[in-house]
């Protein structure tokens, strides 16, 4: 069955970084091919629209949420614990926000309680969007739409794993040029569709819209398969990339039509970062 745009998970990723106020939160986020709050029909799912990500901190599995009530209306943002016969129990409320259109994010702040302290380790995270067959995740059934990566286990996570990184203490002009808190994960961002299975072929090369919101050296990007694991199926590389750009995928395998994972690596301000997107190819 074909589901809606804003059920398409294209990605999942942490930040930590100075809210409004200046406050450094930890936020988790949901990268959605068309993101808006069109609520599935109730035949499909009672309970709304829900949007989680899951990981674990020493031993326990934690969510944040973001739920589109079947009454309509804003979000709803909790978080909570997830036990080892999959029961979600929402712990308290958070905040968060949605930033509707192409290639929209869920946005929900990991509260302190829930890991989103420096120097947390965020085990295995992964994303999911759900319908719920029944009220809420409490007293109905969680069905997962889309995954990140597929396969995602939100029992035992087994996604990228984080650590919570303290942003550096401002200084003044004259002892250095820039207060920028450093990335903990590469500044880089792929289109979430990369090509077409039709063109895809061995041999052939893949034009890629890239883009860098910090400058990025030695910038280093395989293809493999959406559980980032496995022999590489396309690679490319540049020098440098800051702002928007095109990068060209070698590719070593034909592709087919479905979900891979884009590994990137490449040096920020002299620290070799990492970054993990998933992507599709197209039909």
């Amino acid at each position: 069955t074909t589901t809606a745009e804003n059920t398409d998970l294209t990605g999942v990723f942490m930040n930590y970084r100075p809210d409004k106020d200046g406050k450094p939160v930890l936020t988790a986020n949901l990268q959605i091919a068309s993101l808006d709050k069109t609520l599935p029909p109730p035949s499909d799912s009672q309970g709304g629209l829900w949007y989680y990500v899951v990981y674990n901190v020493d031993g326990t599995v934690w969510f944040v949420r973001a739920a589109l009530p079947p009454s309509g209306g804003d979000p709803e943002y909790a978080y909570g614990t997830i036990d080892a016969t999959g029961v979600y129990t929402t712990v308290g409320t958070t905040t968060g926000a949605f930033f509707e259109g192409a290639d929209g994010v869920v946005q929900i702040d990991v509260p302190a309680e829930a890991g989103g302290t420096p120097g947390t380790l965020l085990g295995g995270v992964v994303g999911t969007v759900d319908y719920i067959q029944g009220v809420d995740d409490v007293v109905g059934l969680n069905n997962h739409v889309d995954t990140a990566p597929d396969q995602a286990d939100v029992i035992d996570p087994n996604g990228e794993s984080y650590t919570v990184a303290d942003c550096p203490v401002a200084v003044t002009a004259s002892t250095s040029p820039s207060s920028t808190p450093r990335p903990t994960a590469l500044p880089f961002r792929a289109s979430p569709t990369i090509g077409s299975a039709r063109t895809a072929r061995k041999g052939r090369t893949l034009r890629v819209r890239v883009q860098a919101t910090r400058a990025i050296t030695d910038l280093r990007v395989q293809l493999r398969a959406a559980s980032g694991r496995g022999a590489v199926l396309a690679s490319g590389a540049a020098r440098s990339l800051s702002g928007a750009g095109t990068l060209r995928l070698k590719l070593a395998r034909t592709l087919k039509k479905g979900r891979y994972a884009l590994v990137a690596t490449g040096t920020v301000d002299g620290r070799r970062l990492r970054a993990v997107q998933r992507v599709r190819v197209g039909a």
